[in-house]
């Protein structure tokens, strides 16, 4: 059974660790809209880092792959958050934040 949602998991400001797609006032964060429009950057930059870090780790067997599918990852958001004008207009576009993945799908 879930913990039920409690309201200091909702951090006022931007100092969590994962910004809120909504603004206290109900309103889409800006960052949702933007990241909506270039989503297709962060598939493109995902999938090239994916071959790209499996081409760098195939010579080692289990653990290459899987290296090689997180570098993808990580290249696919930094393209994605790029996209959308980086860290700075993510965080200057909503005024809530989390610190954990749980606390933001409550």
């Amino acid at each position: 059974m879930a913990k039920p949602r409690q309201a200091f998991d909702v951090i006022e400001g931007t100092s969590g660790l994962y910004m809120s797609p909504f603004t206290s006032d109900g309103v889409t964060a800006a960052w949702i809209t933007k990241s909506m429009q270039v989503k297709a950057a962060g598939q493109i930059g995902s999938m090239a880092g994916n071959y790209l870090g499996q081409k760098a780790m195939e010579q080692v067997p289990f653990v290459g792959g899987f290296l090689g599918k997180k570098a993808g990852q990580a290249v696919g958001r930094q393209v994605a958050l790029s996209a959308i004008g980086g860290d700075a207009f993510l965080r200057s576009s909503t005024d809530l934040s989390f610190n954990s993945a749980e606390a933001l799908v409550g």
